[in-house]
Formats: structure tokens, sequence, C-alpha cells
């Protein structure tokens, strides 16, 4: 995984979240959940992110547009930011964080705001007494991904709720980790 690539704090820090999935643990239901549901919106996810591992880069935009389908941080919300932020990692692994990172700049202003949300997410989930120098040092390592302008969460319906500040995001909440039952009706 890129963790070698990451600023050490950042890296340090998402190892502390979860163990590398901070959007909680997700199975093949979760998956074939979130697959469904975008083919309900005209999505096949499933097509577009093949395609991004491939190095089609419009593929991996049609599935950051998807992203604004999302109005919580609900099962299929969770499972997509991990398929995402998982993406982040890998795919800036072979091709480098700075072309990642032109490719979210490259966004309509809400798709940018959303995609740099999801992959700021496990810093936002660490105690708060290390968030500061987490920030600074992802900041430094990917400048393009993370400019001085960008602040987490802005005019963003799921990641503007700073509810979800709790490393078990079930307890910040009521919306459960993908694939556990919600604690609320």
């Amino acid at each position: 995984m890129l963790f070698g690539c990451l600023g050490r704090a950042y890296a340090v820090q998402i190892a502390a979240v979860s163990d590398g999935y901070p959007f909680g643990m997700t199975d093949d239901k979760d998956i074939a959940r979130l697959m469904a549901y975008a083919k309900t919106e005209g999505v096949d996810l499933a097509v577009s992110m093949d395609l991004a591992y491939k190095n089609d880069d419009s593929a991996l935009s049609r599935a950051f547009v998807f992203s604004l389908k999302f109005a919580k941080l609900d099962d299929n919300a969770r499972t997509y930011g991990q398929i995402i932020w998982s993406s982040f990692l890998n795919l800036a692994e072979s091709r480098g964080p700075d072309w990642f990172g032109r490719l979210v700049a490259a966004q309509p202003e809400a798709v940018r705001q959303r995609i740099r949300d999801i992959i700021y997410y496990p810093i936002n989930q660490v105690p708060s007494a290390q968030r500061d120098e987490a920030d600074v040092e992802v900041r430094k390592e990917y400048p393009s991904l993370f400019p001085k302008e960008y602040s987490y969460g802005l005019r963003d319906l799921v990641y503007g709720n700073q509810a979800n500040q709790s490393t078990d995001p079930a307890l910040a909440s009521g919306t459960p980790p993908a694939g556990q039952e919600s604690r609320h009706p």
C-alpha cells in the first residue's frame, strides 16, 4: 500500500483508524449493495472503477461525480468512501499523488470538495490533539490534493457534519459503519 509514500504523521494516524479502513470494514455484500444502488442511479460504478484501475481518467472522474449522490454518511456512502480512499492509496502509488491531485482539481467544485473530504476523512477521525499535526503533514505531502484553500467539510452535506469525529463512526452519528445494522430505524 501507499503507507510508505504517505507523510509519516498521516500514515501513523490512518493506521490508528480501523487499521486502514477509515470508513469501517466492508465486505462483498456491502460492495454489491453499493453497486446495485449505483445502477439504480444510472451509474455502473463497478465498470468505472475497473476502468479507472486501467488508467482511464474519465472513468475515475465518473466515479468521483457519483459521490454527489450521497446526502448522509450511510452504509453505501461509507462503502463508497472506502473504495475511493483505497483507490487514492492504490492509484497514487502507481501513478503518483500529483496525478491524483490534478485529476481531483479538474472536477467541478462540489465533486472536488467531496472527494477531498473522503481522502481527508481519516485525519478528521484521529484524536483532536494530533489532528493539527496530521493536517500540516498531509498538506505538505499532497499540496495538489489539499491546497491551502481546502477546508474539510466546507458546504458539504455529508462531511460538513462535524458530529462524525469519533474513531468509532457509530458513536458519533446514527449511521453505523458499513455492514453493521443501524441502531436507529
